[in-house]
């Protein structure tokens, strides 16, 4: 009877640390899948558990190493538990089947039916469980999670300064270890997000162009030297300067004899300054408004672009071959566009769309100097 009983016992003992396993296994899932606008709104309203999820949240590292100390213990306790008793009745029960090395074999089996146990009842299920609604589970567990944080916390600072010890004496750098979230990875979540639901077409294509956008050069997103609309300082005359105006550009290259020589940039804001009616040498007024044009190579990355338009407030670059030419512009509306795609202001046509003639089945003809690439 008393074997009996201790066996449930123990029994009750590996239930109870399971439970306890579960518990910070389920804790820890809610708590780094929890959304923190929805914790910060319960926090604001006076939510006391929101408030001390708020509180432990600046300390991460510290309170989640917490509960994986509590996780093993809890783990190491079941597992020492079974091995010194289950075992026994285990050994007994083998033994009189006849089966050699009876008590190390009792061990093994124990152990494994032990570990399927805990991963299904004490990791798998309970994770499963906190992933439905993680807030409402990590506000339940957080008192618990407070506990175990405050009674471990000396531990959890020893177990820290070792193993930073150790890193420094193989000469590895702290921050080599911490966990590193590669493009990769958040591409594939964005994707997988997207497939699911969660995320939009627009929204997925936005987020993609920006992992994309460090490494797109100026070539990709300027307007062609044949597509821009320059004109020559020598041509000039009061109909040309008046049709300048009316075009709706804001700023237009100026070049002198040939294309590749671009002597300046014209703001139609400094052109009205001046009556145009009253020019009686309209060539001599140009020259004295041009701006410094701000001439960048094609090469450049698009992102370090944007900076320097930024600090310089330019609106618009030249940009030039490894020779020099002039091959084309690029504006800031060029660069936001390669993230959020194409804007369409009072002077874009939204129907002006590439026009197709399909000749068979497989192929079809289309304007040679029209942009077939996706949106931007």
């Amino acid at each position: 009877m008393s074997e009996h009983t201790n066996a449930i016992t123990q029994i009750i003992i590996i239930l109870i640390l399971t439970t306890i396993n579960a518990l910070f296994a389920a804790a820890e899932l809610a708590i780094v899948s929890s959304k923190n606008t929805k914790i910060k709104i319960l926090a604001e309203k006076g939510n006391k558990n929101a408030i001390l999820f708020q509180k432990l949240l600046k300390e991460p590292t510290k309170f989640l190493s917490s509960i994986q100390v509590a996780i093993t213990f809890a783990g190491f306790l079941s597992s020492a538990s079974a091995a010194t008793s289950l075992s026994t009745y285990m050994t007994d029960f083998l033994n009189m089947l006849k089966i050699p090395y009876a008590a190390q074999t009792s061990v093994i089996i124990i152990t494994i039916l032990l570990s399927i146990f805990i991963l299904l009842f004490g990791e798998l299920i309970p994770k499963r469980i906190a992933m439905v609604n993680p807030e409402k589970i990590a506000l339940a567990l957080i008192p618990m999670v407070n506990f175990i944080y405050i009674i471990f916390r000396p531990i959890v600072v020893i177990l820290s300064f070792t193993t930073n010890l150790i890193l420094k004496l193989l000469g590895i750098s702290r921050t080599l270890t911490e966990q590193q979230v590669s493009e990769e990875e958040i591409k594939a979540n964005i994707y997988m997000g997207t497939k699911q639901g969660l995320l939009e077409d627009e929204d997925s294509k936005m987020i993609m162009s920006i992992f994309d956008f460090d490494d797109e050069i100026v070539s990709k997103i300027m307007v062609p030297r044949n597509e821009t609309y320059m004109i020559n300082i020598n041509d000039l005359d009061k109909e040309t300067l008046k049709e300048t105006v009316s075009v709706g550009y804001s700023r237009i290259p100026v070049y002198e004899d040939r294309e590749d020589n671009v002597i300046g940039m014209l703001y139609i804001k400094d052109l009205l300054k001046y009556s145009l009616e009253d020019m009686e040498f309209p060539l001599e007024k140009v020259r004295e408004i041009l701006r410094k044009p701000f001439i960048v190579p094609e090469s450049k990355k698009i992102n370090k672009l944007l900076k320097e338009m930024q600090k310089t407030k330019k609106h618009i670059a030249i940009v030039t071959d490894e020779f020099g030419g002039v091959i084309g512009i690029a504006t800031i509306e060029d660069i936001i566009e390669e993230i959020v795609g194409d804007i369409n202001d009072e002077y874009d046509d939204e129907h002006d769309i590439p026009k197709l003639d399909k000749k068979n089945e497989n192929i079809f003809m289309i304007d040679r100097e029209r942009d077939i690439r996706p949106n931007k």
